[in-house]
């Protein structure tokens, strides 16, 4: 029964490569789109006043121990653009950590040009489609409730722990590099990476003054039913089984679309597509509606174009967003400076 799932496992990834090819393709055929902005963009000052907390139980603890859930300090790495300013000695004129998770090519399209921006950049990937494929595996054969609750335990296990090895990974890096110790941090997530950073976020574990999501959308089963690329480690006639789909809705926490009220008036910006065939255009919406509609860019074309020309399409947009939590926290650090230079001069003249 196990070698059954794997090989529809296996057929289904092939498949899902084969789907990708026919997606880009037909993006590679299609005109680019341009980016239109709102008419004010400002960040959000909120903060998150109840973080979403852990599972406990039977259930939490298998899926601790899922083989996806293994070496979690792997699932972060300096970007290769990052490793080689380092090597040639160019460390010093960072301005800001940015935490990218990248979609499911495993490679996001912005390193490059963030770190040519000042930025030192670090890809977190969170293994979602080996979880997925791990607990479809090992709940084969049981009902479809179980398997429902079961990958919402897996889900948020791991961004639990993606959430912790991210902010591991700031206090190292600040700890090395005392000259990032007040800098900002800048979050970014594309596509799949948009849905993961959701709730990584709404854990509360990771530090950020600014994120951005670049084609997101709620739900995870609404985008894995309805995108293009339909094949995955979740068999289709479970994706559409009612019991299924409410039992995942009824336990996952860190669903984007169940997650997203959690940071409501937070410094977020939506970045979405209007052509988009792969992270369906509702599901987009419904993810920008649940986090309060914040400051909104929208690009008139479809995914693959979006990502494509990157450059030129939503690295502006990283970039802006990008300086305006530059300032934001260099006013905060003129200010917190302000403070402890009056403190001082109190308690000198109190002393004496």
């Amino acid at each position: 029964m196990w070698k059954s799932e794997l090989i529809k496992y296996v057929c289904a990834q092939r498949l899902c490569c084969m789907l990708c090819v026919i997606g880009l393709s037909a993006g590679m055929t299609g005109c680019g789109g341009t980016m239109r902005r709102p008419k004010e963009c400002t960040l959000g000052t909120g903060v998150i006043t109840q973080p979403i907390t852990p599972h406990s139980g039977e259930i939490a603890a298998m899926v601790a121990l899922l083989p996806a859930m293994r070496a979690p300090d792997l699932w972060i790495q300096p970007s290769f653009f990052s490793t080689m300013h380092t090597l040639f000695g160019h460390q010093s004129s960072m301005i800001g950590i940015c935490i990218t998770l990248p979609g499911l090519n495993g490679q996001p399209f912005s390193a490059e040009s963030l770190v040519d921006a000042g930025w030192e950049v670090y890809e977190l990937n969170p293994p979602i489609e080996r979880v997925a494929s791990d607990v479809m595996l090992a709940t084969e054969g049981m009902g479809a409730s179980v398997r429902g609750v079961t990958l919402s335990y897996a889900i948020d296990q791991m961004l639990f722990v993606a959430a912790d090895v991210a902010r591991a990974q700031v206090q190292q890096l600040r700890q090395r590099r005392p000259e990032l110790q007040n800098a900002p941090i800048l979050v970014v997530g594309e596509s799949l990476g948009a849905l993961m950073m959701v709730g990584l976020l709404a854990t509360g574990r990771v530090p950020y003054d600014a994120a951005v999501l670049v084609a997101g959308g709620g739900s995870c089963l609404d985008v894995a039913t309805n995108s293009l690329l339909v094949a995955g480690p979740i068999p289709p006639e479970l994706l559409t089984d009612p019991a299924f789909q409410a039992a995942y809705a009824k336990t996952c926490r860190l669903d984007p679309l169940y997650a997203a009220p959690t940071l409501r008036e937070c410094p977020i910006v939506f970045i979405k597509a209007t052509s988009d065939m792969i992270v369906p255009v509702s599901a987009q919406e419904r993810l920008r509606i649940a986090l309060g509609a914040p400051c909104t860019f929208v690009y008139e074309g479809g995914h693959v174009p979006l990502f494509r020309d990157a450059d030129n399409t939503f690295v502006p947009v990283l970039k802006e967003i990008g300086e305006m939590a530059i300032a934001r926290v260099a006013a905060e650090n003129a200010a917190r400076a302000v403070v402890d230079a009056s403190s001082t001069a109190g308690s000198g003249s109190t002393s004496d």
